[in-house]
């Protein structure tokens, strides 16, 4: 299973894991606006979408690349941001 390289909101955890709560502890603890942040994850996680036929085809086009590979690198990486983007507006618990 995969994991993020660094701590989110002060454990290990899974793409699928992270919610909206995450991300505003994040905020909270590098002085920003809970708000400001989710709205950077969803504008990062559309502009991933957006752009990932034309990354995936120029990455795959360089010499020495497994096509098969750079297309199942791709797919993995936006399974994973619509993970979060599909948890960036769970309430908070309670």
């Amino acid at each position: 299973m995969q994991y993020f390289a660094q701590n989110i909101a002060g454990k290990k955890r899974k793409p699928g894991d992270v919610a909206a709560r995450h991300w505003d502890a994040i905020a909270q603890t590098s002085n920003y606006r809970p708000a400001d942040v989710r709205k950077r994850v969803q504008d990062l996680v559309d502009g991933l979408v957006a752009r990932r036929v034309a990354v995936t085809d120029a990455v795959a086009a360089l010499p020495g690349c497994a096509v098969g590979y750079v297309e199942e690198a791709a797919a993995l990486i936006e399974d994973n941001a619509l993970r979060i983007e599909g948890r960036l507006r769970d309430p908070p618990p309670g």
